[in-house]
């Protein structure tokens, strides 16, 4: 039973003992009694308090219960609250009437029957409860209503734009069940396919696709896939297709077909732009190696005689023409090898090598490029190296080599006092490898800080403003920033806040698997070399295979020069002929461009004619090579590749190296 602890009841009487008579009939009811002395006041706890029963009496001063039932009853918050009128005057209709006219539910005669009074009130206290339950139930069916009205127009909008976006979607939409029957289209499919509307409704889905099977249908929900599809006058097209579903009243599928063949031309088109780049580059570096191979030749005897007249015993007048001479054609063999290294790293053809080498050996090598150049100009060159790196360490000692040139070589070129500074640091270490920062910093003109990041640009130069003479193409710096990138580093400009330039380049390198074994190795090497170019040159029989009449000049020139007996063919076959004769030879320096053989096949040849007692010793000639045919040449039983232009010094060390 629904307890009665927050029903309130209030009693109205202008006389207390009519009260207390009241609250003692219903005393022990589990009433709240709310007392009233006056119409008036009874009107103030109607305001604040919930009343849900109401016992007035009549005759009252100033406001009798009728006039306050009418109040009451004018009021939208207290006009439901049931009245039961107590009169002691008489029960004549003409009261009865008024009382009702009023709002009264019930009239009661003063003295009243205690058990009646107290069955009246709990009567009409149900009855209110059961009216304020019928208000709670309307006020939810009425919001309930609401939310319906709110929830079908959502969906009607819903649908409206589910509509809106499948009639009007350029992809064909399918929406089918779970036995894959189509239960409707969008007019796309007409477009795409063929077919109306009507003559796919109700069709089996494998009738647009035929490669669609039944059971997997939610497995493939949120996938793509492309296949081919045919339309109805039979011709095919590529197609891409998406599925999904819905468990909202029922399990529906709808997959959407896109007609991709615009796309796959735009691809096909997009391949072929590649792959025309792609010869387009190829083309450009093969150029780049022809003109390298065309002005080189010629360049390098250019340079070669320009050596053998400067040993000549010439004027000083003369020597310093010689000397200019010697110097742009130098220039011009840089500019040609910059060329020919950005070709090759713009179109991704070079790679790099890996082998164990000494760091401080390679700088000391860049050192002796320079040497005569620092010692001409005066300057001092300085290495410091961080005692917390490897001797030795694995990476392309060559590229390393060729970075440390390019920034080394434009420290020298624009430092007329003072010197070159190459600072070696460790910079980060892990288990495999190590990265090392070299800083070279020089006393000369210096790079404005506007034109630093510039000169890493291709074919970038730095304002003549300082007095800087520029003889290159400006691909110094930037080949020297791919190259070091390529070895997982970068290579960066700073303003060193006093006079000079200072750039830095970061490299990674592997970490030996014995560092100390290595670094004995090269050490020993190093050695050796040393010792080599002091033991006096012993007169060698060298045979000299090159199809250029002038490099062969240029070479028995240089030869003779050196002390030793020179012998010349124009290409292989010759060479094998001279073999055949029974002639030995210490040397044999072959170009690898034989009109008539493959230098690797003629290296073979050469070495299965060897005299079983001979100790000869094959060296390449090149203007260029790749990797490949480095090493094909090597394997072919060459000893050593040399590029052109040749000099004296170059050649010397050469032949110490291999007949001492």
């Amino acid at each position: 039973m629904e307890s009665d602890n927050s029903v309130n009841i209030l009693l109205v009487d202008d006389h207390p003992e009519n009260l207390l008579a009241l609250e003692a009939v219903l005393a022990d009811e589990p009433y709240r009694l709310i007392r009233a002395n006056s119409g008036s006041e009874a009107l103030k706890c109607l305001l604040r308090d919930e009343i849900s029963l109401i016992l007035l009496d009549v005759q009252m001063p100033d406001m009798d219960g009728f006039e306050t039932a009418r109040h009451i009853q004018a009021y939208e918050r207290s006009r439901h609250i049931p009245i039961i009128f107590l009169s002691a005057t008489s029960k004549d209709a003409i009261h009865l009437s008024a009382g009702y006219s009023a709002g009264g539910i019930d009239y009661m005669v003063k003295p009243f029957v205690p058990q009646i009074l107290k069955a009246k009130v709990q009567a009409f206290v149900r009855l209110f409860k059961m009216q304020l339950r019928l208000q709670h139930q309307t006020a939810q069916l009425t919001q309930a209503n609401e939310a319906l009205v709110q929830a079908t127009e959502q969906l009607t909008k819903a649908e409206a734009q589910a509509r809106i976006v499948m009639e009007t979607s350029l992809d064909t939409v399918v929406v089918f069940d779970r036995r894959g029957t189509i239960l409707r289209v969008n007019p796309a499919a007409t477009e795409q396919f063929g077919y109306t509307s009507d003559n796919l409704v109700n069709r089996p889905l494998s009738f647009l696709l035929p490669g669609l099977v039944q059971s997997p249908f939610q497995e493939m929900a949120g996938k793509r896939w492309e296949t081919e599809l045919s339309r109805q006058d039979g011709s095919e097209f590529p197609a891409e297709i998406q599925l999904g579903y819905s468990t909202d009243g029922g399990l529906l599928f709808a997959c959407s077909i896109r007609d991709i063949t615009e796309r796959r031309k735009a691809e096909e088109a997009l391949i072929q732009a590649k792959e025309a780049a792609e010869r387009a580059s190829s083309s450009k570096s093969g150029l780049f190696a022809f003109l390298s191979h065309k002005i080189r030749d010629p360049l390098s005897g250019v340079t070669g005689m320009m050596d053998l007249l400067m040993e000549s015993g010439l004027e000083p007048e003369q020597r310093k023409l010689a000397d200019m001479i010697m110097q742009s054609g130098n220039a011009m063999v840089s500019i040609m090898n910059n060329l020919l290294d950005y070709s090759r790293l713009e179109s991704g053809g070079m790679e790099l090598e890996e082998e164990a080498f000494s760091l401080r050996g390679c700088l000391e090598q860049v050192r002796d490029i320079f040497a005569g150049q620092l010692k001409a100009q005066q300057l001092d060159f300085v290495v410091m190296m961080d005692p917390e790196l490897p001797a030795a360490v694995l990476g392309d000692a060559a590229r390393l080599r060729q970075i440390l040139i390019h920034v080394v070589g434009n420290a020298v070129k624009f430092t007329n006092n003072g010197g070159v500074y190459v600072f070696v640091l460790q910079t980060a270490r892990t288990e495999n490898s190590v990265t090392a920062e070299f800083l070279v910093k020089d006393t000369g003109i210096g790079i404005p800080p506007n034109k630093a990041d510039l000169l890493l640009n291709s074919f970038a130069q730095g304002e003549d403003s300082h007095g800087r003479i520029n003889n290159g193409a400006g691909l110094g710096l930037p080949i020297a920033k791919s190259l070091a990138e390529m070895m997982g580093g970068s290579i960066r400009i700073e303003a060193p806040g006093e006079p000079g330039a200072l750039v830095a380049v970061q490299v990674v390198f592997r970490l030996c698997s014995s560092a100390e074994a290595s670094l004995l190795d090269l050490d020993q090497a190093i050695h050796l070399a040393d010792v080599k170019a002091l033991v006096p040159m012993q007169p060698q029989q060298i045979l000299v295979v090159d199809d250029r009449e002038l490099d062969r000049s240029l070479l028995q020139h240089m030869l003779r020069h050196l002390g030793h007996s020179v012998e010349l063919v124009r290409n292989g076959e010759k060479a094998l002929q001279a073999r055949a004769s029974g002639r030995s030879y210490d040397l044999v320096i072959v170009d690898i461009h034989q009109p008539d053989s493959h230098v690797t096949e003629l290296g073979r040849r050469l070495q299965q004619t060897s005299p079983p007692d001979g100790n000869e010793t094959l060296i390449a000639l090149t203007d260029d090579s790749s990797k490949e045919q480095e090493r094909a040449c090597m394997e072919a039983g060459f000893a050593e590749i040399i590029r052109k232009p040749i000099r004296m010094e170059g050649l010397r060390q050469l032949i110490l190296r291999h007949t001492t």
